[in-house]
């Protein structure tokens, strides 16, 4: 492409200007310094370099012919921001970036903002289909990119961990919570960079979105599903791994805020009103137990959900910070119980719960969960496992014995299909 020009398309219009290759900095007097605004701009070039030369990121409008203006302007709070400018030019409306001054008071924070804010201005060129949040997700984890040492974008990941119940696409600046969520949510790029093809995919995404017209209208189920992966696969597999933050730069990756934090078994509990899941939130049951009881190795959860929703619900097993076992609770309906075998082999165990309907509101369920005798392989006698299907549950035998005691009402006959079912899940396990 041609170089761009020498001069912003509009302005100046505060009393210090200094120009690049590809930015035009303007600060108002006893902002910053002549210096700073010069390591502004340098930083400011070094993030063109990485987002648009590097990783392939579409240069902002307007860049091919004019300096993207970048304006410090007087305010003591570290905050910017990325918007259009409301006049044509050339019949195009070009971004602009505003940083307050209070930016530059807080060691290299205000690095992180270029990049961050100058990954917005790229946003725009790809017109605004894509739901509001994922701007904010991001912009945060393209800072990764830009300055692979600083890790400024790791305090905003609490937006999710510490209210992972909040809709995945959560969208609003005036609600604190969610504000603090969207930055949050910069853990899901991490995930799909990490797990599913690089920053290559999340450029991807951006790209189908750009054939939307329709503003904030595109969701991550459609985008993903629209390039040929499965969101159902990566979702599953990004709430089993946010139990551990199981990422590569995991200590960077604040803790998971548990519903509930289980110390002994039998135990039971329910959602609560200020935290219910939200659709494709989640809520987290950690599970800090002593080593099973006697013969009862296995953790049984059971599930009900109040409503239809569909439920995803997944037992976690972890080792030294790590993934290792995940099973996937089957339901029918919205209730279902799963299996978690010898759960005392691992350091960290957990439940999570997500909704998966897509809908407004919050989603009402209860659990419980207590120890289990494993199960018993089903064999013919002589323990070669070719057996007749006679084989069963010790711990549903006997009247009223059990955790699946039998009682007048119901036989038998009501768990006959249960063990096939548990067996099923154990299976289903995968390592």
């Amino acid at each position: 492409p041609p170089p761009p020009g020498d001069d912003a398309c509009w302005g100046p219009y505060l009393e210090n200007t200094l120009h690049g290759d590809h930015f035009s900095v303007e600060w108002q007097d006893g902002t910053i310094s002549q210096a700073e605004a010069e390591d502004l701009l340098d930083e400011l070039e070094h993030a063109y370099d990485v987002q648009v030369t590097d990783i392939g990121w579409r240069e902002p409008a307007g860049m091919d012919r004019y300096l993207l203006p970048v304006y410090v302007v007087e305010g003591w709070y570290a905050s910017a921001y990325t918007t259009l400018n409301t006049e044509s030019c050339g019949g195009e409306y070009l971004p602009y970036i505003v940083a307050y001054q209070g930016s530059f008071s807080y060691g290299d924070w205000w690095m992180d903002m270029a990049a961050h804010e100058f990954n917005h201005a790229s946003q725009f060129a790809y017109g605004a289909g894509m739901e509001f949040w994922f701007w904010e997700a991001t912009a945060t984890y393209m800072q990764e990119y830009v300055y692979p040492a600083h890790n400024e974008w790791s305090p905003y990941i609490t937006g999710y961990s510490d209210q992972p119940y909040l809709s995945m696409s959560a969208s609003n600046q005036q609600d604190t919570d969610i504000f603090w969520h969207m930055y949050g949510m910069a853990i899901w790029n991490f995930w799909i960079d990490e797990n599913h093809g690089g920053v290559d995919t999340i450029l991807d995404i951006w790209d189908f979105a750009s054939n939307e017209s329709e503003y904030y209208s595109v969701s991550q189920q459609d985008a993903i599903d629209g390039i040929g992966l499965d969101f159902a696969e990566i979702f599953k597999g990004f709430t089993a791994a946010n139990t551990v933050m199981d990422y590569r730069e995991q200590f960077s990756f604040p803790g998971m805020r548990a519903q509930v934090e289980v110390v002994d078994l039998p135990a039971d509990g329910s959602s609560t009103t200020s935290t219910a899941p939200e659709a494709f939130g989640s809520n987290y049951i950690a599970f800090d137990l002593v080593a099973p009881t006697q013969d009862k190795k296995d953790l049984l959860f059971t599930f009900t959900g109040d409503e239809p929703a569909n439920w995803l619900i997944q037992l976690v097993g972890a080792n030294d910070d790590h993934v290792e076992t995940i099973v996937e609770v089957e339901l029918t309906g919205s209730a279902g119980v799963g299996r978690l075998a010898d759960y005392g082999t691992y350091e960290q165990v957990w439940a999570v719960v997500s909704p998966r309907k897509d809908e407004t509101g919050t989603f009402s369920y209860s659990w419980s969960a207590e120890g289990a005798i494993p199960l018993v392989e089903e064999t013919d006698g002589d323990g070669d496992g070719d057996g007749d299907g006679t084989g069963s549950d010790p711990e549903l035998e006997g009247e009223g014995g059990g955790i699946f005691g039998c009682d007048a009402t119901g036989g038998p006959a009501r768990f006959a299909g249960l063990s096939a079912l548990l067996a099923l899940l154990a299976m289903r396990r995968r390592q």
